[in-house]
């Protein structure tokens, strides 16, 4: 997935603000569950009554984007377990990558408690290998 960089990404020194990559990042799950294998987090809720939430974020920064600067974001999944998910992903601008995650993301239902993930969205997740 690519992202452009405009103004309000950015901060006082025209560098992407650290928490816009939390957004992208954010973006790239969505659209890697969308479109890498077909889920639409809006079906998960109207069908099963679950959704996705981050648990935990770890962020590592080696490098920063400017105005105007296209950058990629990868996204992976690790592990999928039980009501876990646990996604790589990294950001590059050109080929260098700038940012490192990894975010363990978790399926709670209507009572708000953590519940299994759909065992559609399991089966399509371990289809992508």
């Amino acid at each position: 997935m690519c992202v452009r960089i405009y103004w309000e990404n950015t901060d006082a020194s025209g560098r992407v603000y650290h928490t816009e990559y939390i957004k992208f990042a954010e973006r790239g799950r969505t659209e890697w569950l969308r479109q890498k294998i077909g889920v639409n987090q809006r079906h998960v809720v109207t069908d099963t009554g679950v959704v996705f939430v981050v648990k935990s974020l770890k962020c590592e920064f080696t490098g920063y984007a400017e105005l105007d600067d296209t950058l990629t974001v990868n996204t992976t999944v690790t592990s999928i377990k039980g009501a876990r998910i646990l996604f790589e992903q990294h950001i590059y601008k050109g080929d260098t990558p700038i940012v490192n995650l990894q975010v363990m993301v978790v399926s709670i239902g209507k009572n708000g408690i953590p519940t299994r993930i759909p065992k559609y969205v399991i089966d399509k997740c371990n289809q992508m290998g």
